[in-house]
């Protein structure tokens, strides 16, 4: 499937919708719920390695935004993760 194909399905809008509100989630929430959106983030990441790869792929960038923000919720440090 070409990229633009991917980029239109439900499937990746879907997860484009629940990575946004991750994000959002990750800017005001304190460790106890970082925690909880960190584990909910690794199954649904996993399920869609698994299940949908080509749209895991579209999202490394937003895997590791969201990896640096749940490392400085629950450290206080900032993190680049490569």
């Amino acid at each position: 499937m070409k990229i633009h194909e991917i980029m239109k399905s439900k499937e990746y809008k879907e997860a484009k919708d629940k990575i946004r509100d991750w994000k959002k989630q990750l800017d005001r929430e304190g460790e106890e719920e970082t925690l909880k959106i960190r584990e909910e983030q690794r199954k649904f990441f996993s399920e869609m390695k698994k299940n949908n790869p080509e749209i895991y792929e579209l999202f490394a960038v937003s895997r590791k935004e969201i990896g640096e923000k749940i490392y400085h919720n629950i450290t206080g440090e900032e993190a680049i993760i490569d």
